[in-house]
């Protein structure tokens, strides 16, 4: 894979494969001064302190970080694209210098840190982009698929809310680590498929209906779902529930504002960045900055050098905590090892990313295993979304990132919702337009060729 040739102008005159390294650039430097002033004052009791870095490994991890930014995607137009930049932004940016600065890794085992973030996401790209072939899909009319998903949702909710209690007093932000607690005591004396129920409806069903509740204008439909998805946080509190439909309408929005999406919709997501941060620092977006910032960018970075740590030292886990690899004594999960060593708690499952779990199992070798299935998850996912209006398909990629940011891919497919996802898209009809589903099934040719559709996308 080579750099695509800098010879296409952007209209300010600037080369355009210079987007890239100078977005990620803007994007690393807010980052480190908000961990640096905001985060390590704050949080080093959680791992996340200040140590003064080595300028010349620091300089290393960025040069790392803007080379790689050279072979990701100029134009987002299939799904896949908008993965491989949003998984780069929030597991790459922030492995380049958490670790280093807060004194987990050092030396060359951080530059190593960056090198297995960038490395994995690279090999996202080379397998997830290219050339498509749409699937046969049942003949499904959007309104019939809308009515489907949209009874399965209530009927999960509802589910869930009979066994384990339905409440919109919604925790504050330092009351979520006890209503955790107490979910997870409820849930073990709950049947097991309310554990998968949950997550399926919090990550999967809830967002991706208010998605097409929001494109076809059924905004009673948007506020139903947007009731389950606060009582489901009230439930758990798990600060995803709430930040999974600001960003499915977010992203929904900006891919709306800019057709088609090229790198300026990765300047306004900057632009927005600053705003957070700004208000983080002044203390009146405090909790916009926790689950924005922190939780997201900041988090998954100092997980992967605490992972690359542990299991390093240690030894890897291969996969000995799962019963589909061990029909024996089982191991403790990675996550519950890495809330051990790094905050003490024996409670705590330290979930991480594809990344970081990788590493775990298999090391380097893991690593690449697990970059490979991710990429070739968005291969199916460009097939499946073929012919579906832009915006649709890449909000629809907001739980898919952040299940994927977050979770082992084992833990994502099967218990966090992604296997569902990957049905429901491939379900997914083409004849969506801003309409009602009824006069968007009178459309459906013109929607289907009309501009502004995503097609395929060849390897830049």
């Amino acid at each position: 894979m080579q750099p695509s040739n800098i010879k296409v102008m952007s209209s300010s005159g600037a080369p355009a494969a210079l987007w890239n390294p100078a977005v990620t650039g803007v994007l690393w430097v807010v980052l480190y001064v908000a961990y640096r002033e905001i985060v390590a004052p704050s949080y080093g009791y959680l791992d996340m302190g200040w140590v003064d870095p080595d300028p010349a490994m620091l300089a290393m991890n960025v040069l790392t970080l803007l080379l790689c930014s050279l072979f990701l995607p100029r134009t987002i137009r299939v799904p896949s694209s908008f993965v491989v930049w949003a998984l780069f932004v929030f597991l790459a940016v922030g492995a380049s210098f958490v670790p280093l600065v807060s004194g987990r890794v050092q030396g060359a085992d951080s530059w190593i840190v960056t090198a297995l973030a960038c490395g994995a996401i690279l090999i996202v790209r080379m397998v997830g982009l290219g050339q498509m072939k749409a699937p046969n899909k049942p003949a499904l009319s959007a309104r019939s698929y809308l009515q489907l998903i949209f009874v399965s949702t209530i009927v999960v909710n509802v589910l869930v809310f009979s066994f384990a209690g339905f409440s919109l007093e919604m925790p504050g932000i330092d009351e979520i680590y006890d209503a955790r607690l107490a979910f997870r005591q409820v849930i073990e004396s709950l049947p097991a498929f309310v554990g998968y129920a949950m997550p399926v409806a919090a990550n999967v069903l809830n967002p991706l209906v208010l998605l097409l509740a929001v494109h076809t204008r059924r905004f009673w439909m948007a506020a139903v779902v947007l009731v389950f998805q606060m009582a489901l946080y009230s439930i758990d509190g798990q600060k995803m529930i709430l930040l999974l439909p600001a960003a499915v309408i977010g992203v929904y929005l900006l891919a709306r504002w800019r057709k088609p999406v090229t790198a300026r919709f990765l300047v306004a997501l900057v632009a927005i960045m600053v705003v957070v941060v700004s208000l983080g620092a002044t203390g009146s977006g405090r909790v916009v900055f926790e689950v924005a910032v922190r939780r997201l960018m900041l988090i998954p970075a100092q997980l992967l050098g605490a992972y690359y740590d542990y299991f390093g030292s240690f030894g890897f886990a291969h996969l000995q905590h799962s019963r589909f690899f061990n029909a024996g004594v089982l191991t403790p999960e990675p996550g519950y090892l890495i809330g051990q060593y790094v905050f003490g708690s024996n409670v705590q499952n330290a979930n991480a990313s594809f990344i970081s779990d990788g590493f775990a199992n298999f090391g380097v070798l893991g690593v690449i295993g697990a970059a490979v299935i991710c990429g070739l998850i968005l291969r199916a996912i460009d097939s499946f979304t073929l012919g579906a209006p832009t915006a649709v398909a890449l909000a629809a990629m907001s739980p898919v990132v952040i299940i994927l940011s977050n979770n082992a891919l084992q833990t994502a497919l099967l218990t966090s919702g992604l296997f569902v996802l990957l049905v429901l898209l491939y379900l997914l009809p083409t004849d969506l337009a801003h309409q009602r589903p009824a006069a968007a099934e009178r459309e459906t040719q013109e929607q289907r060729h009309r501009p502004g559709k995503f097609v395929s996308e060849r390897p830049l």
